[in-house]
């Protein structure tokens, strides 16, 4: 799956809006006078709320193969049964370093794939499996990195 950052944000007529993780309210960026600024919006009465000098995007990746007893049904045991992998990953990104918004949202898409692609060599590969589910979110307070596997001992209720 290819993640972007139109699967996470609504494109304007001058940039666009994402929601903010954190906090649950807007993060809208645009281009005006050749810069890029983004703004915190309160997501119901759309008044700013602070300048934004950065963005964190993050990244979290996850393989879960979790099964009752350990053993998946007709497949039989190995050690793939009952295994979590996750990822996280973030990179900074600073508006105020751009001229141009379309520079802005295809450098935050080259650092979805940069953050996607280092999860896969750093995390995933060290257990041989990729992952089954992929989310990226913008946020304004300070993001993580880590990488951890562990056995499920309980199967999933999703």
């Amino acid at each position: 799956m290819s993640l972007s950052l139109w699967q996470i944000a609504r494109q304007t007529r001058k940039g666009f809006v994402a929601e903010d993780h954190d906090t649950g309210d807007e993060i809208i960026c645009f281009e005006r006078r050749s810069k890029v600024y983004c703004f915190l919006r309160d997501i119901y009465t759309k008044r700013f709320i602070r300048k934004l000098e950065y963005i964190i995007i993050q990244y979290i990746g996850v393989f879960e193969a979790c099964y009752p007893n350990g053993c998946r049904p007709g497949k039989g045991c190995n050690p793939n049964n009952n295994l979590h992998v996750e990822c996280h990953k973030h990179e900074v990104i600073y508006p105020e370093d751009y001229e141009k918004i379309d520079e802005f949202e295809q450098d935050i898409d080259d650092l979805i794939t940069k953050l996607v692609n280092s999860c896969e060599i750093d995390c995933f590969s060290d257990y041989g499996v990729s992952a089954d589910r992929e989310v990226i979110m913008l946020r304004t307070m300070e993001g993580y990195d880590e990488c951890y596997m562990d056995r499920c001992e309980n199967p999933p209720t999703i």
